[in-house]
């Protein structure tokens, strides 16, 4: 998924998410922090027919092969109950600790998320990451609806810990974009295989 080597005639594909890119920062000890995450995803809409699906790696794919599965477009799956918060860690906090990870997983046709399905892409402690499950188990998502129709629908979906001051605010701001797109051209199942390896909820 992503960018395609040459010179060694078989084809090595990376996340473009994890290049050039230190996830995790210290940033001193400030206690100040802001958390900033993006909902909903900016990724175009994409359906996948049973055929494309059978004609990708067969080995088993945690977004099961579904033509009804779609990725969620920029004005799709907003959060309906703003009443679950993210908390900064405070160990993380106060060491001045920051990190930017990507969410990868499936929203069902309630709104909700499918926690089998999360995978954390990025470095980072591991509190970090059992925040954004915790966080992602609760909330209430709008569905993706097309023509009446409810979907499932994967999302790409950045989160950032940052603090003021931090090293964080100061480099470009990670939108998921290019894991999108990797997603993509590649294929879901074909994604899949390749995001198995990172932590998942």
């Amino acid at each position: 998924m992503g960018r395609q080597e040459q010179g060694t005639g078989e084809r090595r594909l990376t996340l473009p998410c994890c290049r050039g890119r230190t996830g995790v920062q210290n940033a001193g000890r400030s206690r100040n922090s802001r958390l900033r995450f993006v909902f909903p995803i900016n990724v175009a809409l994409l359906v996948f027919g049973a055929a494309h699906i059978a004609a990708q790696d067969a080995r088993p794919s945690r977004y099961p092969a579904n033509p009804s599965l779609v990725i969620a477009d920029s004005g799709e799956a907003r959060i309906s109950d703003r009443r679950v918060s993210m908390q900064y860690p405070l160990p993380e906090r106060q060491a001045g600790i920051e990190a930017s990870l990507t969410a990868v997983f499936v929203l069902d046709t309630t709104g909700r998320v499918e926690m089998s399905t999360v995978t954390l892409v990025g470095p980072g402690p591991p509190a970090f990451r059992a925040e954004i499950c915790r966080w992602l188990s609760r909330i209430q998502v709008e569905p993706v609806v097309r023509d009446g129709v409810r979907y499932r629908a994967l999302v790409v979906n950045p989160f950032s810990f940052m603090l003021t001051g931090g090293a964080l605010a100061q480099q470009p701001r990670e939108t998921g974009e290019a894991l999108r797109k990797a997603i993509i051209v590649d294929g879901i199942p074909h994604a899949a295989l390749l995001l198995d390896p990172f932590p998942h909820c």
